[in-house]
């Protein structure tokens, strides 16, 4: 075949092409003719209710987490049983109310020989300070005569009131360590009975009452705060996720919630190789745990107010 017979389809081809591209050829479509800038975009509203586009792509099926902003574990104070449990979990809290009961008959005995050391301390105390009123009486006795008395007796005198001096400070100390302890002994005992941190809702709790923990070990967990949303995203759905974007999050059994991002890890988690986020929502009223889809909100157009929620970051 000649060349001249393959170029005039190659032709044909080239001009379908760019009449496609410049629009002409098409009664639809408004014909737009410039000196190489680019045609006005439209301004795009956004609606929390349809899927976001161009920074995380409608198909964007990572799952999110909903928390709140701070969440506690309670821990077992000491080595016991637990006799009772007063909370379950959605419940309310205030911030030292009971939450569990322990057995204390181990603590308890610690505080009574606690407090049985700071008896007997008072008692040597008492002791040592009538010693040294003793001694400073017949110091004061001996010096109003010193005819009747030799040095050598006036120095073993002297000698006496500063060791009584002495006992009685010992006295002293010995009762300032053994109240210490006693105090220390009484709040040990005052935990059996645990208490909220701080006023939350109960998200989980552990265990059942007649089962014996150890100290340190979880036994409610209590969520406070505002509601933020925790999800991850790979490198290729980041872009415009840094803090301060705005997000939705979409639930099940939940109108679409505003948020705007509050963290953004800088680097992959080597596990999973994604970005981490965080995210502030906004609403006072969230089922914690719930898993949700999360999207990104698309850039406002110029001109278009600021997405905003009370408590969202600050600019």
């Amino acid at each position: 075949m000649s060349y001249g017979a393959v170029r005039v389809p190659l032709l044909a081809v080239g001009c379908v092409a760019f009449a496609a591209a410049v629009g002409c050829g098409n009664g639809d479509e408004p014909e737009w003719r410039g000196s190489g800038s680019a045609p006005p975009a439209a301004p795009r509203r956004v609606n929390l209710d349809e899927p976001a586009l161009g920074l995380l792509p409608p198909s964007y099926g990572h799952v999110g987490v909903v928390v709140r902003e701070r969440r506690v574990v309670v821990p077992a104070p000491f080595d016991a049983r637990l006799l009772e449990r007063f909370v379950q979990p959605g419940d309310e809290v205030r911030q030292g109310q009971p939450v569990a009961r322990f057995d204390s008959e181990s603590v308890d005995r610690s505080l009574a020989v606690a407090l049985a050391a700071v008896t007997e301390a008072e008692a040597a105390l008492r002791v040592a300070q009538v010693e040294v009123e003793q001694a400073t009486g017949r110091h004061e006795r001996r010096q109003g005569r010193p005819d009747l008395f030799s040095a050598e007796q006036l120095a073993e005198i002297e000698a006496e009131v500063e060791v009584s001096r002495a006992r009685r400070e010992s006295a002293e100390a010995q009762l300032a360590a053994t109240q210490t302890a006693a105090e220390q002994a009484r709040a040990e005992a005052a935990k059996a009975t645990l208490r909220a941190p701080l006023d939350g809702v109960v998200d989980q709790v552990y265990g059942s009452p007649g089962m014996y923990d150890t100290r340190g070990a979880p036994v409610v967990a209590i969520e406070a705060g505002e509601w933020h949303v925790r999800f991850a995203a790979p490198p290729e759905a980041t872009v415009g996720l840094s803090s301060g974007a705005a997000i939705t999050v979409t639930f099940e059994d939940h109108e679409p919630v505003l948020g705007f991002v509050i963290y953004a890890s800088p680097e992959l988690d080597p596990r999973t190789l994604l970005h981490t986020f965080e995210a502030l929502l906004c609403s006072d009223e969230l089922p914690a745990g719930t898993p949700v889809h999360v999207l990104a909100v698309p850039q406002l157009a110029e001109g278009e107010p600021a997405l905003d929620c009370p408590g969202s970051p600050e600019e």
